[in-house]
């Protein structure tokens, strides 16, 4: 939860290089827009603009699914009324949880 509301708390469990799938960061063109696979983005360029506003008070079905004895661990955020849903993808690294994978489909 300290995850999803708070910012700085957020900066500072980023992966130090971050993969990102999904539209285009550098697109300035709106109507010409392209999808990336695998960029790399290193957490001194993250934006929030990379990843839907989060919940802060509300989950469902975190751990649906998941082996909770591995280090990774994935969180879907799903819109129902746009379809739109992305996935955020963490590791434990040197005992600390970090994001390193957004996926925006």
């Amino acid at each position: 939860s300290k995850f999803t509301s708070d910012k700085e708390f957020r900066q500072s469990h980023l992966a130090e290089t971050i993969f990102y799938d999904g539209i285009d960061p550098d697109t300035d063109d709106e109507f010409d827009v392209k999808m990336v696979k695998n960029k790399k983005i290193h957490s001194s360029q993250w934006s929030e603009t990379f990843i839907p506003e989060l919940p802060t008070n509300q989950f469902s079905n975190i751990d649906f699914g998941q082996d909770l004895t591995g280090e990774e661990r994935m969180v879907s955020v799903e819109s129902p009324s746009s379809g739109f849903s992305s996935r955020l993808h963490f590791r434990k690294e040197n005992g600390k949880w970090e994001l390193y994978k957004v996926e925006n489909l």
